[in-house]
């Protein structure tokens, strides 16, 4: 039986943040993105903004192709939800970050 504990990491993110990602349109694979990215930043040891991430890595913890993954990245770099930074020197994994201000995200959905 799982008993996941916070004391064994947990990524604070602010309630805003979490809001604006329940409100906006994303497919269930751009939401597991998202979520492994905030992870992967927030989650991490001293909550930096971007990291460095693979599309392989991605795709392995998204559980789907290299290829689905790519397009997933780019969308949601698109659609201005995660930014991109420049790898580091000699890497080829891109940093990529949420971008917190989500009004720059494509519309709320009107639906309910």
């Amino acid at each position: 039986m799982a008993s996941p504990q916070r004391e064994a990491g947990f990524a604070p993110v602010a309630n805003e943040i979490l809001e604006a990602i329940a409100g906006v349109d994303l497919t269930a694979l751009e939401l597991r993105t998202v979520a492994f990215v905030l992870r992967r930043t927030y989650g991490a040891v001293g909550n930096p903004k971007t990291a460095a991430l693979s599309v392989s890595d991605v795709a392995m913890a998204t559980r789907t192709t290299r290829a689905r993954a790519a397009a997933i990245l780019r969308g949601l770099i698109l659609k201005r939800v995660l930014v991109e930074g420049r790898p580091p020197e000699g890497r080829t994994a891109r940093l990529l970050g949420l971008q917190k201000d989500h009004d720059l995200w494509p519309a709320k959905s009107q639906s309910s």
